[in-house]
């Protein structure tokens, strides 16, 4: 095989006998077993495309959704604009912004009082004498790719990944 092939088969993929897929069934411990999750945390969640979501939970202004997957947790809110996604954490100490599912006129950290706007642009930072200045625009939260089909919001972690 040439490196710009693509492997076809599990035997390709080294996917050991228990996880191979049979003709008219998929094997319980693809749901069940805790190495094969950790597996999907790893390789297929930050790639794909994850349903977040449906449309209408994320309708007006300032409605948002918090979504988990594994150890991430990403926030998609209906803006001015329309639909945005963020890693929900704070971009000082990595505190989650949001829980759950509500409505906001912003984001704020509730360690240290940190603000974004909704478009995740930074809107106030505490004690911002104490820090090396920074470019405001890395101090923006960090977007996640996101999209609808179907009535449905779909979020993806691979800034490279396909439409």
């Amino acid at each position: 095989m040439t490196t710009t092939e693509v492997p076809r088969t599990a035997q390709d993929l080294d996917v050991p006998e228990r996880w191979r897929l049979g003709p008219a069934y998929v094997p319980k411990g693809r749901y069940t077993d805790a190495e094969f999750l950790q597996l999907e945390i790893e390789r297929l969640f930050p790639r794909t495309w994850l349903n977040a979501c449906r449309f209408d939970e994320v309708e007006r202004v300032g409605d948002y959704v918090d979504f988990e997957i594994g150890d991430q947790s990403i926030v998609v809110v209906r803006t001015d604009q329309g639909l945005r996604a963020y890693f929900n954490a704070c971009r000082h100490r990595g505190t989650r912004l949001v829980k759950g599912q509500g409505r906001i006129g912003e984001f704020r950290c509730p360690f240290h009082s940190w603000r974004w706007n909704l478009d995740g642009s930074l809107r106030y930072q505490a004690d911002a004498e104490n820090f090396d200045p920074r470019p405001a625009q890395e101090l923006c939260l960090p977007e996640v790719r996101v999209d609808t089909w179907g009535g449905w919001v779909f979020v993806n972690m691979d800034p490279d990944a396909e439409p």
